[in-house]
């Protein structure tokens, strides 16, 4: 291979701590001009209220580079990713970095359903189709000769990064619910910048699409959300 490009695709509502620590790991190991961050222009409230410009702009202010955030409409589909047109695909290799939650079924508290691994050994990853071709995507092994995107494609686990906030590990569940009622260091700690415009984009955001989820998996008393509430009715 000539080259290795490493993406890591995710909703990012919104992107925090955590995820940037993933990407400078990417950076890290497969170098800043060859690592990207991928992600979607879908909004579903209340958990996506944030749009890809949104994104882009949280993106900016953790200091990733603008030439590293993409926009994709199907984040897990390399051949089709914007920044891969003039890349040989018999030459370039595509390693999709992901995390945990990716590689193992995993409980989720709002719908009391299991959420089922994206990616399954030996099923649509080092699996085998109905045609008896190998899946796309492969496993990534360090010091394995790879294949180029035309053919196949690789998962990667990262390290997983442990940050808190709230009394909660960091996601994008714990941060719609802490951030529109943090303080604005406390905001600022929890994100790791301090930007105005994107504080308020981030805060105006939540409100609009994200008090639902804070009011019922938030550790905030629900007194503080309603008032909240009423306060900007009366600015409205």
């Amino acid at each position: 291979m000539k080259q290795i490009i490493a993406v890591y695709p995710g909703r990012f509502q919104p992107m925090g701590k955590h995820h940037k620590a993933t990407y400078d790991w990417m950076v890290s190991t497969f170098g800043i001009d060859n690592s990207f961050i991928v992600t979607s222009d879908k909004v579903c409230l209340p958990d996506s209220p944030f749009c890809y410009d949104d994104k882009f702009k949280i993106a900016q202010a953790f200091g990733i580079p603008p030439q590293s955030i993409s926009k994709e409409r199907v984040v897990y589909a390399p051949a089709t990713f914007s920044f891969m047109k003039d890349k040989d695909p018999e030459t370039t290799a595509v390693v999709i970095i992901v995390g945990k939650k990716d590689m193992e079924d995993s409980y989720d508290p709002k719908t009391g359903n299991i959420e089922k691994a994206r990616f399954v050994k030996g099923e649509n990853m080092d699996g085998i189709k109905k045609n008896g071709q190998p899946t796309y995507f492969k496993e990534y092994i360090e010091g394995i000769p790879l294949e180029g995107f035309k053919k196949h494609g690789y998962i990667m686990l990262a390290p997983h990064q442990q940050v808190d906030v709230g009394g909660k590990e960091m996601s994008g569940s714990a941060l719609r619910s802490y951030l529109p009622l943090a303080s604005d260091q406390d905001f600022d700690d929890a994100m790791g910048f301090s930007d105005a415009g994107v504080r308020d984009l981030i805060r105006g955001k939540l409100s609009e699409g994200g008090l639902l989820e804070s009011v019922i998996y938030g550790n905030r008393e629900i007194d503080d959300v309603i008032r909240t509430v009423f306060i900007k009715g009366l600015m409205r």
